[in-house]
């Protein structure tokens, strides 16, 4: 019998971008004019096969004979600081420093610096309070499905499948703070971060404003995003959470003050065989996509890249457990789940709280 495949990936976006940037027109001219020590900016560019954007509003220099915006140093330090970030854990570039420790095949600690020890320990301890739900070393399971670059998707033989399970899993990392270092029990096990990498960057690039003294700005990477201070025009950020599957829909308009966010989805990246859809997001568990009716987790968190990891985790989950989880730890989340032909929201309190116009939807 002849299958049919369909396959969905929204362009640049690794993963999901399931977050619309709300800011109001009016707010850009009211603080040219009322603020003459000031200047509102935006730069952007790409990291991560994905979009970064800042938006600030940076102090004004007295360089010589007049007044000078900050913009071009400030894109200098984004950008300095975004190839750090790539050269501790992009995947992509065979020199960072967890493409070298995937390629080691020793079984002994091998040294990293301390930001990715501390990253690491922070996957693998969201690995454990969501029973495994979160795993950062199914980097093969990810390219067995075809949803690594360049990769053919189709369903893989249970064989494969069977045999990149035992490739993998956390339970076969360890990580040591002092002095900083990794080390695989098995040489073959791989290391992929992509789970809460651009959550991390975004914390990076919001670390990099606050070292320039920038205190009103929203940091956003492929759809996660951080804020701190206040939008252009006055008072909180706004944040939209999209419709799934609907382009430029609004969900749900949150107010995100000094916290980060981060969404994921199960619907601009997957492939259809005979009417069946399989997402580009891995159980670790079984080492097939995930099969449940949860369509989109959006979490908001201290720190984006907290944010990031524990959206992809209760996306793996399903409903029932994520939502479980999600109050029994008090998380500030929204899930979106599909009913029928539409959508049914579930809401932790903390996130209620966060509603722009809590009424717009039942």
């Amino acid at each position: 019998m002849t299958s049919e495949i369909k396959t969905s990936f929204s362009g640049s976006v690794s993963g999901c971008l399931c977050i619309a940037l709300l800011l109001f027109s009016a707010g850009l001219s009211v603080i040219g004019c009322a603020r003459s020590s000031s200047t509102p900016s935006m730069l952007s560019g790409m990291t991560m096969g994905t979009t970064w954007m800042v938006k600030f509003r940076a102090p004004l220099e007295r360089r010589e004979g007049g007044l000078a915006d900050r913009r071009t140093r400030i894109r200098e330090s984004v950008d300095e600081e975004l190839n750090v970030v790539n050269q501790r854990m992009s995947v992509f570039r065979p020199s960072s420093e967890i493409s070298r420790f995937n390629r080691s095949f020793s079984t002994e600690w091998f040294a990293v610096s301390r930001e990715l020890a501390d990253l690491v320990n922070q996957a693998l301890e969201i690995h454990r309070y969501s029973d495994g739900a979160l795993d950062i070393t199914i980097g093969p399971l990810i390219r067995l499905w075809g949803f690594g670059p360049g990769g053919e998707r189709q369903i893989p033989a249970m064989e494969k499948i069977r045999f990149n399970l035992e490739r993998s899993g956390s339970r076969h990392l360890e990580v040591r703070l002092n002095p900083p270092a990794l080390r695989k029990k098995l040489p073959d096990l791989e290391c992929n971060l992509s789970s809460l990498a651009k959550g991390y960057g975004v914390d990076r690039l919001a670390h990099v404003l606050d070292q320039l003294e920038i205190t009103d700005y929203l940091v956003e990477i492929g759809g996660e995003v951080r804020a701190k201070g206040e939008r252009p025009g006055g008072g909180p950020w706004h944040i939209g959470v999209m419709e799934p599957e609907k382009t430029g829909g609004l969900q749900r308009v949150i107010t995100l003050e000094n916290r980060a966010m981060a969404t994921s989805g199960d619907y601009q990246n997957f492939f259809e065989v005979d009417g069946i859809r399989y997402s580009h997001t891995i159980d670790p568990r079984t080492g097939h996509p995930v099969r449940h009716n949860l369509a989109s987790v959006t979490v908001v968190a201290e720190t984006c890249m907290l944010a990031d990891a524990w959206a992809t985790a209760l996306l793996v989950m399903g409903p029932v457990r994520a939502k479980k989880l999600g109050l029994e730890r008090s998380l500030c989340m929204f899930l979106i789940e599909r009913s029928g032909r539409g959508y049914r929201e579930f809401m932790t309190p903390s996130f209620r709280e966060l509603l722009v116009d809590p009424g717009r939807k039942p």
